[in-house]
């Protein structure tokens, strides 16, 4: 029995609710079916019900009545709303909002089953049926937003929406939506529609289709199978009006996916591109790509079929156990592809892949044995030149290594004898390449022909069956065997000494011998070189020997007013002396290269009574040493004795400042001054002249939190103009020192300097949050799915995301790079490149790519501005490359999200429209 004050409540209340006729009557508006709401039955587990103001039940008719903050919790269904009613007799709860003093619903109903979550202004739900009734719901499924007037729900959690809307903008009123009659969502797979057309800010557009299919892809990594739609344009000088990237996309699983695609075009061209991604957690993931295409080049009446194709294929392991790794990073195709076809995703011509001229392929696989005493690996490689056309393949390429073995350490020896440290190692590589790369042998000749070479030894043949015996002649086999021994010395206590030796030995499938042919006639040319190959077992050999001397000199200077903040400057020098030993291993005695005579007669030709090419002493004339194994993979033994003496000097320095404040615990800093100062050269014993290598001086330091690096090569000798006896003159350095000449140290033959620098708000002041007391970084393994997924695709599409956060960036660097020769002309190169972004509003951003020619005096051809702007639910993305070879924009404006990316309306104008490319 309740009281007159609960019972006024309840009057006051009752004045502002509606009663249970009139909700009856609304009942019987939505069409539910009286034994969907009344049926009677068990509920299968208890509902929980809570409230802020007060909680009334009926005991007759078996209602309860809730005010303010209510809450009814059943199983994983949970509803909150400003009212609501629970008929445990027809096992059904009914919950609305009520209006406020202005009229405006407060506390509308939230309806939670698991992950699915919607609003609406009133809900009827059957906890036994599981049925419902919804009035003006929004509920967010997957990427989208279903608004529906009349919304009915079954038991298997699918939703039949009346006169709705489906939308990817989360606005309570949305920029866009596509407006349907009928709309079903079939629980946690997709949305179908029935026919539907677009509005655009509320204005009806006449883009629409009998039909709509909208899969969810929140639940699967791989997303749902379906149809993708292509993108439309133009190539007014080319191939016409075309669709590319047009297909069906098939989630395999959640490890693997594949997208099959295709491109045509109105003057007769075509093609087909194969894309899958796959992963095997813990294990490896990778990508696929293979394409074909087929076009029309040249004019009417005088085409020509031109056919290409490109492979991508990238395999990285993940291995969380065991030695063994297999990897794969494959980029190969014809060479002409890429200048045709290459496109990225929308469209859009790939400007990096198009001026690239050097791809490479490499599929390796690596394992240990005897506990890591041995390792082990094979590697299929391939390099291409698409300008040239020459291509390379390594197949395989076979590694071996022993790690180092210490034959004279004793096991349980207190203190180590210097015998102890000498050690060894063992490397094996094999290889076998192809190319068809043209033989130029007989340019080493001076000229002179190959008198037995084949038609195609000097061009460029393509890589097919029909060419295989060329092929292989031209193949490069070999093996090589590296033993490299060493020990460690202290000397003094303070000097460090580290004797070497090294044996090296090559072997190949066959050697070379040459003779040389006369003309009979001198003007029958410089006569020919016949080449004669031994095939078989033959082998090269090769020792060296070293030692290094090295210490460590420490310099301090100390500043003796205490007011100023630098206390003192440390100055560290390394010096090094190293000395190395080489024979000559192009002596006859050794067999490795042949010196060829050009002596010539003409005894069969009177009429010719001097010998024909001889110098002013009447002696014969010799090429230089010609290796016998230039067919091989390996190249043999190097020519000349060697006995260099290498020193070099590293220096850095470094500042020592007091602390900022007198406290007892401050400390004093270090600053860094000159990272790196180092000078080096070697004298060669063992040479006649030019005995002295040139300098190399490099340095790298850090200025205003910038790295500056600094290159050059420093000749010592003279650079003179001599007179030939066919009197041409031409510049020889001469075996005179330029510091005896007033000349310094020497001419620069080469110097290069490099620095950048990036600037944003806040870059240069380290803000510390709660993540930066964390020592510990979130690994994927803690990561979600969708978390791991989202952050490989924004890493892999950099270009398509725009942080608005950031107000500014800017990030400059700068080169300058020379060389000279001799008496030439100094060539100069000198470039200041700078890209940056501005945020000119909340929602407009533009980004400028671009540099500076000093020596050419103009702006970099490849300069880009990109403007984007955010239109919430849309972007607009516009990029302009202004002028130079690649001038070209495109301009896009598209839907966010990933579900309608083909939603967009796109015009684009690329550099290859201007140009023709045959």
């Amino acid at each position: 029995m309740l009281s007159s004050s609960a019972q006024a409540q309840i009057g006051n209340r009752r004045n502002r609710l509606p009663n249970r006729d009139s909700l009856a009557v609304r009942q019987d508006t939505v069409k539910v079916s009286a034994d969907t709401l009344r049926q009677t039955g068990d509920i299968e587990t208890t509902i929980n019900y809570t409230a802020k103001d007060s909680i009334i039940t009926d005991v007759a008719s078996q209602i309860t009545k809730l005010y303010t903050d209510a809450k009814v919790t059943y199983g994983e269904i949970t509803l909150e709303a400003a009212y609501m009613e629970v008929d445990m007799r027809n096992n059904q709860v009914y919950a609305k909002g009520v209006p406020d003093s202005t009229g405006k619903d407060m506390g509308t109903p939230k309806f939670k089953n698991g992950q699915e979550e919607y609003e609406a202004k009133e809900i009827r739900y059957n906890f036994k049926t599981k049925r419902g009734v919804i009035g003006q719901v929004v509920t967010q499924q997957g990427e989208g937003f279903i608004h529906g007037t009349t919304v009915k729900k079954d038991p298997e959690n699918n939703m039949y929406v009346g006169n709705g809307l489906y939308t990817t903008c989360n606005l309570q009123h949305p920029h866009f939506h596509i407006k349907a009659n009928k709309i079903k969502v079939v629980h946690e797979k997709q949305v179908v529609t029935g026919p539907f057309n677009l509005v655009i800010n509320d204005v009806p557009t006449p883009l629409g289709f009998a039909f709509g299919v909208f899969p969810f892809i929140k639940k699967k990594p791989n997303g749902t199978s379906g149809i993708i739609f292509p993108v439309y344009g133009e190539e007014p000088r080319e191939r016409g009006f075309f669709l590319r990237n047009g297909g069906y996309y098939w989630a395999m699983s959640e490890r693997m996916n594949m997208s099959f695609l295709g491109e045509i075009y109105s003057r007769g061209g075509w093609g087909l591109n194969l894309q899958s991604q796959y992963r095997q957690i813990y294990r490896y993931g990778g990508n696929l790509d293979l394409r074909y295409n087929r076009r029309r080049a040249g004019d009417e009446g005088f085409q020509s079929i031109a056919e290409d194709f490109w492979i991508t294929w990238s395999h990285t392991p993940e291995n969380r156990g065991g030695t063994g790794r297999f990897s794969a990073s494959v980029n190969a195709g014809t060479s002409k592809y890429n200048q045709r076809n290459a496109y990225v995703s929308g469209g859009t011509q790939d400007l990096s892949r198009q001026i690239t001229p050097v791809f490479n392929s490499n599929i390796s696989y690596s394992n240990q044995a005897f506990k890591g005493a041995v390792t082990y690996g094979v590697n299929f490689r391939h390099d291409m030149n698409t300008q040239t056309g020459i291509m390379n393949l390594t197949l395989p390429d076979i590694n071996l290594a022993v790690t180092r073995i210490y034959p004279f350490k004793r096991q349980n020896s207190t203190k180590k004898a210097w015998y102890e440290t000498i050690g060894f190692s063992y490397n094996f590589n094999g290889s076998n390449r192809l190319t068809n790369t043209p033989q130029t042998l007989a340019s080493s000749f001076s000229g002179l022909k190959i008198a037995n070479a084949s038609k195609q030894s000097s061009d460029i043949v393509a890589f097919n069956p029909s060419n295989l015996d060329e092929l292989l002649r031209r193949a490069q086999i070999g093996a090589r065997h590296s033993i490299p021994i060493s020990m460690s010395l202290k000397l003094f206590k303070y000097f460090s000494v580290n004797p070497s030796f090294s044996y090296n030995e090559t072997w190949y499938p066959q050697k070379l011998t040459y003779t040389y042919l006369a003309p009979e006639i001198p003007q029958d040319g410089e006569g020919f070189v016949r080449i004669d190959t031994s095939r078989g077992f033959h082998r090269s050999y090769s020792y060296t020997a070293s030692t290094g001397l090295t210490t460590n000199i420490y310099g301090m200077f100390y500043f003796k007013n205490k007011n100023r903040r630098l206390e003192a400057i440390r100055h560290r020098m390394i010096p090094s002396v190293s000395l190395s030993y080489a024979p000559d291993f192009s002596r006859d005695r050794y067999g490795f290269y042949q010196n060829l005579q050009l002596r010539r007669s003409y005894e069969n030709n009177p009429q010719y009574s001097f010998p024909y090419n001889l110098d002013p002493l009447n002696n014969p004339q010799y090429f230089s040493p010609i290796s016998r194994f230039a067919s091989g993979q390996f190249s043999p033994p190097g020519i000349g004795e060697s006995g260099n003496i290498g020193f070099s000097l590293n220096n850095t320095f470094e500042a020592k400042l007091r602390p900022k404040s007198d406290s007892a615990g401050a400390k004093s800093e270090k600053v860094s001054i000159l990272d790196n100062f180092n000078i080096s050269s070697s004298y060669n014993l063992a040479a006649d002249s030019l005995n002295l290598s040139p300098f190399n001086i490099s340095a790298r330091t850090k200025i205003l939190k910038t790295d500056v690096n600094f290159g050059m090569v420093v000749d010592p000798y003279l650079t003179q103009m001599v007179q030939l006896d066919n009197g041409q003159k031409v510049a020889r350095k001469v075996n005179e020192f330029a510091w005896n000449n007033g000349k310094g140290l020497g001419q620069i033959t080469s110097a290069n300097m490099y620095f950048s620098k990036s600037f944003s708000p806040g870059s240069d002041k380290k803000k510390k949050t709660d993540a930066d007391t964390d020592t510990e970084t979130t690994t994927d393994d803690e990561r979600s799915t969708e978390e791991q997924d989202a952050i490989k695709q924004i890493n892999a599409n950099r270009d398509k995301y725009v942080d608005f956060n950031i107000p500014w960036t800017l990030s400059f660097s700068y080169s300058l790079n020379y060389s000279k020769r001799g008496f030439e002309k100094a060539v100069v190169s000198q470039t200041l490149s700078f890209n940056g972004d501005l945020k000119l509003t909340e929602k407009w951003k533009i980004a400028i790519n671009s540099g500076y020619d000093f020596v050419g005096g103009g702006i970099i051809n490849t300069t880009s501005i990109n403007i984007h702007r955010d239109l919430h639910c849309w972007e607009m993305v516009a990029s302009w490359i202004p002028f130079g070879p690649y001038q070209s924009y495109t301009f896009d404006i598209r839907v966010r999200a990933s579900l309608l990316q083909d939603l967009k309306l796109s015009r684009r104008r690329t550099w290859s429209d201007r140009t023709t490319t045959n």
